[in-house]
This record gives C-alpha cells, sequence and structure tokens, in this order.
C-alpha cells in the first residue's frame, strides 16, 4: 500500500468572516435569569374545593408540580399577557397527601405587570378631561 501526502487544506474565505457570521446565529435560545421567589403562608383550607374558590378571576392555571409527599399548582396573574414577561407575583396551591388540606402561598414580589405608556395615556386622558369639565362649569 503506498502512502500519499496531501497538502493542507485552506479555505477561502477569510478567519475574520467566519466569526462575523457566527454572531449571527438567531435561533439561539437565550437563557433567562432564574427568578428567586419567597413563598408567604396566606391560609390554610380544609379541602381543595374551599381553596379553589378562594382564588379570585384575576389567577389563571400555570403548571403543576407532584411530588411523593404533595402536589403544588401554581397560578400566574392574568393582567400580564400569556406570552410577554409575567408578572412576578404568582401564587401556589399545595395539596398535602397525607391529609386533606391545602395550603394557600403567595409570593412576595409586587404587582409589575402594568404598560409604561398606557399609564401615561391615562394620565394625559385625566388631565384632559378635569381640563374639558373645569372650561363646561
Amino acid at each position: 500500500m503506498e502512502v500519499v501526502q496531501v497538502a493542507q487544506y485552506e479555505s477561502d474565505l477569510l478567519y475574520e468572516v467566519v466569526e462575523e457570521n457566527n454572531g449571527l446565529n438567531r435561533n439561539e435560545k437565550l437563557k433567562k435569569k432564574k427568578r428567586s421567589r419567597h413563598w408567604v403562608k396566606e391560609a390554610t383550607f380544609d379541602n381543595a374545593e374551599e381553596a379553589e374558590a378562594s382564588i379570585e378571576n384575576i389567577w389563571s392555571k400555570q403548571y403543576t408540580s407532584y411530588t411523593e409527599d404533595e402536589r403544588r399548582v401554581y397560578y400566574r396573574c392574568n393582567k400580564a399577557k400569556f406570552r410577554e414577561p409575567q408578572c412576578s407575583e404568582s401564587i401556589h396551591l399545595l395539596h398535602h397527601a397525607d391529609r386533606d388540606q391545602v395550603t394557600d402561598y403567595k409570593a412576595d414580589g409586587a404587582y409589575d405587570h402594568y404598560n409604561e405608556k398606557l399609564v401615561i395615556l391615562m394620565e394625559m386622558l385625566k388631565s384632559a378631561w378635569k381640563n374639558h369639565i373645569m372650561m363646561v362649569s
């Protein structure tokens, strides 16, 4: 068997061009900053029906977490749209496996779902309405 030596392969592209194009990959997922929450116990209910009845209409079910000892149902604030950045305020119900009680926990975050442009628009409308009322009276 004869051994043939081949010359080193050199690309036509410059290395700089290749490096610039690597930054254009838009399919890469951006890592989100993990949010740490401090949960505060709100109330304890005797059964699941009472606990779910206590949840107001501003909350919708986000996901459920199962373990051997418990089931946690997490709820998100409805005032923030689903596909947009979420409000940091949330609650979860802890269903205990060894008893029928359900514990309600609330995150200690504040509501941060308001739209700044909408707030400015509402303030402008209020001031225009006050000016209109003053002119009429």
